[in-house]
């Protein structure tokens, strides 16, 4: 029975031709059709529908586009279009919604299509939708629903003798084993699929598909030489035919294959690349599948807040196309996301709901991953039991599903959690098989197996076995920091890996005879890698797009200050918070383009030197010392180097001790902060004493023990390490006098900075005087001129209100630079950390990849010389970035500065510069001496510090 306004197509309707060459504009022929009344024919639908097709792999959104005229066509012919002819229209809307992500648009229309081609009676036109349909139903995760429909497309299609529509009959059907993570069951549909083609001749876009599958299912089974040769032959396809849609698939899947190999630079390339294609053609699906797959890869870098953040977007978009599996993906990368941001709770509630999910669809595999992260999130909770006990089952189900590596990353976590449990012997016997398969894993992979193996060994009392497991964990993190692009992405990977370092360091401090060589270069391998590789920034395209987001960010910023402290009335939070939003939301597209730089790029190369004992000794003056702090476990670390003699010492503080001292000094400096002008006035003793006392405390731990390596007077040249970059050296109190009147310091952010004095020479160029006059204080004008003065005419060039562009020009080709501006350090995002500029900041990221001439930049700014180290010790600052860019000598504040104090100190600094011709490093110190005459409190004379070598 014929549904009501279908008819047969008859020879005598009239026929509507067009002109549909592969040269014609889709447009061209979307305005034809927007100018037809009379209905097509089901030949003339047909054509178009085969000319709409030409588009899905090419560009998607053109195919959208003439199926929605298309379907504009039908809805105005009504009852008088024919059931043939309206199954060929819909087919194609529903093709065209498939390829760009619409799908539970794409299920309704193929619905239609399937009813329009039964009434029809075209058993062949049913078998292609029927197998377009098992290809939608198997993304959805439909798995009983496709294989209906699968047999019956089979029927029909082997009646009509159809085998094009067989092949990719097969090809979806290993789709659809796929989804069941049935890879074998999937590889031997594509086979079969692939000797259909062939059979038929078919050189097409589909059969370039096929062999994307194909890649994909031996990727999975660990077939990689066969999967990589399988994905450049779809490249050379895709090439050949012009299918850049389906090329930007390729990447996107074989990005898989590099991260299986832990090739982090090669994968993340690719997924931008595809991305960029799918944004562009409106592919939203894929974009959506692009932003889970970089989630992937930044859980596995460490930076677990982008993540999160990626595979949120991600989960919304799946969810808005029905596709429910892919968001209990992302809804499980986002769970490990909340977890590495020890947002535990959150990320247990996401877990569960994601396994009744899986569970109720029976992915095996999948609730397995889900098990292995709930075992993860349960031993950091503090429950070791219950996460070997759930590790133990997933590994059980992984390990008969044919995962290997995800079963091994299962029984990984049961060790840890035997370890955790004291029951050492049962961690050791877990770990053994998956020793021995460690080398055909990724080099993270590899770090972290051996790291676990040599905490087992040390609780073991096995001594020399944790050692070798240690520096083979070493061995495999420096050989992932190669394969990761751009020194901030590596910097980010290292924090969850310092720790090895760390561990390794406390071992071989232990030993019976503990060899200082070994120990000195430890500590330069674990610090400061970011720091020390921070050479390559974003290439000339990359930076004028960036140019114009840093733009708008610096004004947004300025704008957000003028609302927060307003010249007139209170501040309004309600645009103050507008204002905090578009700040934030600026800095995530300026992160993320220049991620999107890093993973393009090749970046530098990671740094490799072996910075000997004697090599330092050799730079040594014979009045300076060296003292390179480094924090590994319970206890600070001191190398005490001078041009003589070399030791180590343990001291005897514990860490949370010493930093309970660092806290009670900046809660002192903060008091200051917050006391009115007036309050040293009212009771100077007793406040200069209070700081006193907590200072002292700071000397007794950090100084105090390497007393009798110290000289009476000299220079002393100090390495901090992690927290201890917050440590005011210069106002460290011994009881009776200050460091500084003792001795000059220079805080070097390296061991190995000081190679820089062999390189370096003196540069012609000229003075520049920068200041924020009409947003900052009156004090930076008068700090400004005063300055000024103290250079002979026409040495020195005063620019006030600087913009930005400007500055960052003029620092490639002066000797000194000077800043006086307001600055703020972002602890939670140190990347922004910034110094005010005439039209609104210069920031960190400003600074990536930039060079600058000058022998000595100051930064006359509140909290200037405050950074962000972090586990691995990265110096995520706006000091340390001038530093980076070639600075030779650096003065930067600690915290916020008092204006009239600072006007002193800088005028004295720099008569000391320039008419006592002094260095840096002394003239701060006759400075610091200078300041304290007038204003004796630490808090006003103590903040600016030398940074250098």
């Amino acid at each position: 029975m014929r549904r009501r306004g279908w008819k047969p197509a008859t020879s005598s309707e009239a026929e509507l031709t067009l002109d549909l060459g592969p040269e014609v504009d889709p447009g061209t022929v979307v305005a034809q059709l927007e100018a037809w009344s009379a209905p097509p024919s089901a030949r003339v639908a047909a054509r178009l529908r085969d000319y709409a097709a030409g588009f899905y792999l090419r560009d998607p959104s053109q195919a959208d586009l003439l199926a929605r005229a298309l379907a504009r066509v039908a809805d105005r012919a009504g009852e008088a279009l024919s059931a043939a002819a309206a199954a060929h229209i819909w087919r194609c809307r529903a093709e065209a919604f498939l390829f760009v992500g619409h799908h539970r648009d794409a299920l309704q229309a193929y619905r239609r299509a399937t009813d329009a081609a039964r009434h029809a009676r075209a058993g062949d036109l049913v078998g292609q939708i029927l197998v377009g349909r098992v290809h939608l139903l198997s993304l959805l995760g439909e798995a009983r629903d496709a294989a209906r429909l699968a047999a019956e497309a089979e029927r029909r299609l082997r009646r009509s003798g159809n085998l094009v529509y067989l092949g990719k009959l097969f090809m979806n059907r290993g789709n659809a084993a796929y989804q069941r993570e049935a890879y074998a069951e999937a590889h031997t549909a594509y086979r079969r699929a692939d000797r259909i083609f062939t059979q038929a001749g078919i050189k097409d876009a589909t059969a370039v598909g096929l062999l994307m599958n194909l890649a994909i299912a031996c990727t999975n089974l660990g077939r990689l030489d066969e999967a990589r040769s399988t994905f450049r032959r779809a490249r050379s396809a895709c090439a050949a035919l012009g299918l850049e849609a389906l090329d930007a698939h390729v990447h996107y899947n074989e990005a898989f294959l590099d991260l299986l190999a832990g090739d982090y630079r090669a994968a993340l390339g690719r997924l931008e690349e595809a991305g960029e294609t799918f944004a562009r053609q409106g592919i939203e699906d894929m974009r959506a599948a692009t932003d889970r797959a970089r989630a992937e890869i930044y859980l596995e870098l460490g930076m677990p807040r982008e993540a999160t953040e990626l595979a949120t977007r991600a989960t919304a978009a799946f969810e808005r196309e029905g596709m429910d599996l892919d968001a209990a993906l992302g809804r499980l990368l986002a769970a490990r996301g909340l977890a590495a941001s020890d947002d535990l709770g959150a990320a247990g509630a996401l877990l569960l709901e994601v396994e009744v999910f899986l569970r109720r669809r029976r992915h095996a595999t999948r609730h397995a991953q889900v098990l292995v992260e709930r075992a993860r999130l349960a031993v950091r909770c503090g429950e070791p039991g219950e996460g070997g006990r759930l590790a133990g089952r997933a590994a059980r189900t992984l390990r008969s599903r044919g995962v290997p590596q995800q079963a091994d990353e299962a029984l990984r976590i049961r060790a840890a959690a035997a370890l955790a449990r004291g029951r050492f012997a049962a961690a050791e016997r877990i770990l053994q098989p998956i020793l021995r398969r460690a080398t055909r894993y990724p080099a993270g992979t590899r770090a972290r197996v051996w790291s676990l193996a040599g905490q087992v060994a040390a609780a073991r009392q096995k001594r020399s076995r944790a050692v070798e497991r240690l520096r083979r964990a070493v061995r495999a993190v420096e050989e992932q920091r190669v394969q990761i692009p751009g020194a901030e992405l590596r910097a980010r990977a290292f924090e969850e890996h310092a720790a090895i370092y760390h561990e390794l360091f406390a071992l071989e401090r232990n030993a019976p005879r503990p060899n200082l060589e070994t120990l000195f270069q430890l500590t330069e391998a674990a610090r400061a890698r970011g720091f020390r590789e921070r050479e390559a920034g974003p290439g000339q395209k990359l930076r004028r797009r960036l140019a114009g987001k840093r733009a708008q960010l610096g004004a947004r910023v300025k704008q957000l200050e003028e609302a927060e402290f307003p010249a007139e009335g209170a501040p309004d939070p309600a645009t103050i918070a507008g204002l905090q939003r578009e700040v934030r939301q600026g800095e995530r597209e300026i992160a993320d383009l220049l991620r999107r730089g890093e993973g393009r790029a090749k970046g530098g190369s990671p740094w490799q030197s072996r910075l000997a004992i004697e090599d330092v000794q050799r730079l040594l003056r014979r009045d300076e010392v060296l003292i390179d702090y480094f924090v590994a476990g319970e206890r600070v670390n001191a190398f005490v180097i001078d041009r003589g003699r070399h030791s180590m010492h343990v001291l005897p503080e514990a860490v949370p001790a010493v930093r309970e001292r660092i806290e009670r000094v900046r809660f002192q400096i903060d008091t200051m902060v917050l006391e009115t002008s007036s309050a040293l006035d009212r009771d100077p003793t007793f406040l200069r004493r209070s700081a006193e006392a907590a200072l002292c405390a700071l000397w007794e731990a950090l100084l105090e023990p390497l007393a009798s390596r110290l000289p009476e007077a000299g220079r002393l040249l100090v390495v901090p390490h992690r927290w201890l970059h917050a440590v005011p050296f210069e106002c460290l109190w011994d009881g009776t006098a200050y460091l500084d009147e003792r001795f000059e310091l220079i805080r070097c952010p390296t061991a190995d900075a000081l190679l820089r004095r062999r390189r370096r020479h003196r540069r012609h160029g000229r003075v520049v005087l920068c200041g924020t006059v009409r947003a900052g204080t009156p004090a930076v004008a008068h700090e400004l001129q005063t300055i000024a003065d103290a250079f002979t005419a026409g040495d020195a060039i005063l620019l006030e209100d600087c913009a930005t562009e400007r500055l960052l020009v003029e620092m490639e080709r002066c000797r000194l630079l000077h800043l006086s501006a307001h600055g703020v350090f972002r602890e939670d995002n140190p990347f922004f950390s910034r110094i005010g500029t005439g039209d609104g900041a210069l920031f960190l990221a400003d600074l990536l990849g930039r060079r600058t001439t000058a022998e000595l930049v100051v930064l006359s700014a509140c909290n200037s010389g405050r950074t962000f180290s972090g586990a691995g010790d990265d110096l995520s600052g706006v000091a340390h970035a001038f530093l980076a860019a070639g600075a030779a000598r650096l003065v930067a504040s600690l915290w916020r500065v008092q204006d009239e104090a600072t006007r002193d100190w800088m005028g004295s600094f720099y008569r000391h510069i320039v008419q006592g011709r002094l260095a840096p490093a002394a003239a701060a110190r006759a400075a610091q001496r200078e300041t304290r005459a007038h204003w004796n409190h630490p808090f006003y004379w103590g903040s600016f510090s030398v940074h250098g070598s």
